[in-house]
């Protein structure tokens, strides 16, 4: 299962049912190849990328408490290496 939805502004939100989170963390990676392009404007080639936030799901798990997590990895992941996939960590709960 996978669905996307604009989450505001810039951000979207993608929610994946897979197995494992290097199941997860392999579809962000599929997303990532798939969104990097160079667009040719007037003024040169502009570069697009994405960074991505990547949290795990229990059962019966707050949907807010998750999309902070999620957040707190995409801040993360602009901040380490632009245009990269953060898994979620308590190490992030921490840093908040």
């Amino acid at each position: 299962m996978f669905r996307s939805f604009r989450f505001g502004g810039d951000e979207f939100c993608a929610i994946l049912q897979t197995r494992s989170l290097e199941d997860a963390a392999s579809v962000c990676h599929q997303i990532q190849s798939d969104f990097i392009q160079v667009v040719e404007a007037d003024a040169g080639p502009i570069p697009s990328g994405i960074s991505i936030g990547l949290t795990a799901c229990d059962p019966g798990e707050d949907p807010q408490t998750l999309m902070n997590r999620a957040d707190a990895a995409l801040y993360r992941a602009k901040r380490v290496q632009r245009g990269g996939v953060s898994l979620w960590g308590p190490e992030l709960e921490q840093a908040e």
